[in-house]
């Protein structure tokens, strides 16, 4: 378990929140802060800067998250956001095409 990790539960319980208390002050759910507790993931800056105003200063080697990946719903809907754009295109020129 990281130092990060080890801290936040102990900070957690110190202030005598559960897990789903602590995800609803963050606006995370509760499986978020159990896979920040075990060590899973990391926490993003911004989140950070919540736990410092909720439980105190982290400690210094609790380090941001990498930028996560698009999820499959994310990449799904560019797919269908191009494929609409170019839907329009198409009619678009089939408008041109048929003005006199």
């Amino acid at each position: 378990m990281s130092e990060f990790a080890s801290w936040l539960v102990a900070a957690r319980k110190q202030h005598k929140l559960s897990q789903s208390q602590l995800a609803e002050r963050v606006g995370v759910s509760q499986a978020q802060v159990s896979q920040w507790e075990n060590g899973r993931l990391e926490p993003k800056p911004e989140t950070l800067a919540q736990f410092k105003e909720i439980l105190g200063e982290p400690p210094r080697d609790a380090k941001p998250s990498k930028p996560s990946k698009p999820s499959k719903a994310s990449k799904t809907n560019g797919a269908v956001l191009g494929f609409e754009q170019k839907l329009w295109e198409a009619a678009d020129k089939l408008r041109g095409s048929m003005d006199p």
